[in-house]
């Protein structure tokens, strides 16, 4: 079984059932994250195994400070490794809005 991933583009940070931008993972036993805003400072980075109950990751829409993050264009980068090892990687953004 191979890995894949999908994400959706849009992020409303306020919206209770969209707490975390999450990554849509299947057959994904590792997955390494880092969002960063427009100037390319890093916004949030995990490195996380997904073989864990309850193992999840996605960033909450705050600064490394803990503060609200600015509305507007953010951009991910992910490595995710496969259950038989194989490693996909991927990039893309997303869009932050608030309420």
């Amino acid at each position: 079984l191979s890995s894949s991933s999908a994400a959706s583009d849009v992020y409303k940070r306020q919206d209770l059932s969209n707490n975390l931008f999450e990554l849509q993972l299947e057959n994904t036993v590792q997955l390494q994250l880092t969002i960063t805003n427009r100037w390319g400072n890093i916004m949030y980075t995990a490195d996380q195994d997904l073989t864990q109950i309850g193992a999840t990751i996605g960033w909450n829409g705050k600064t490394p400070s803990g503060r609200d993050a600015e509305e507007g264009t953010y951009f991910y980068n992910y490595v995710a490794t496969g259950i038989v090892g194989q490693i996909v990687e991927g990039h893309g953004f997303l869009e932050l809005i608030r309420d």
